[in-house]
């Protein structure tokens, strides 16, 4: 096992972890550790450091990989909702926090602020996404948010993940009430036609799919 996966293994079993994710709905092969980065320090770049830290942050379906749990470092509190929560896959995980560490680490103290701290923001890598009291992974879908605290969240966000909500009412109205009064609230809407990417838009033109 290389040192990117026993790093951040937590001696988990690789295999049965692999097996329950080739099973999971949510399960995809992609984990572009740049790209993470890059959408990670863009969001710290248009609100500025002075505004996320010491914040409460919710972000709407994480998928394989809970990028805000790299706030940590800026003594944040963490919600992160999903349907199914996908189980930590040491050969899909570790590769990826090993990377992002690293990346992190080069980031300019200007962009992350000068008291971040990146050994607690790696520590939810570092012990597989388990056991930290500022992390809180619950599996509820957007339209209860069961677990969120009333009033308690100053930034939410999602990546993909609003188009696939059926009943945007009760979704939008869940959102307001886990929300501080003057928070702000963030969502990228990806609506290119999934199933086949070889013409991502040609859903737009049938009135069918539209």
């Amino acid at each position: 096992m290389p040192d990117s996966m026993k790093r951040w293994s937590c001696n988990q079993d690789h295999a049965e972890s692999e097996k329950a994710l080739r099973s999971h709905p949510a399960m995809h092969s992609n984990l572009d550790e740049q790209e993470y980065f890059n959408r990670f320090i863009a969001v710290v770049r248009i609100f500025g450091w002075k505004r996320l830290e010491s914040k409460t942050f919710l972000e709407l379906g994480f998928g394989i990989a809970l990028m805000t749990a790299w706030l940590r470092g800026m003594n944040t509190t963490v919600y992160a909702t999903e349907i199914q929560p996908i189980p930590w896959v040491p050969s899909r995980h570790g590769p990826f926090f090993h990377v992002m560490y690293h990346l992190v680490e080069q980031a300019s103290k200007e962009d992350l602020g000068p008291r971040f701290d990146l050994e607690k923001a790696a520590a939810y890598g570092r012990q597989c996404g388990r056991g930290l009291p500022d992390v809180k992974e619950l599996a509820t879908t957007m339209e209860r948010l069961d677990g969120v605290s009333v009033a308690s969240v100053d930034v939410s966000y999602s990546l993909a993940v609003l188009e696939h909500i059926s009943e945007r009412e009760p979704s939008f109205m869940a959102l307001a009430r886990v929300h501080r009064p003057g928070s702000l609230s963030c969502h990228q809407v990806d609506l290119r036609d999934r199933s086949d990417f070889t013409q991502p838009w040609e859903f737009l033109t049938s009135d069918k799919y539209f």
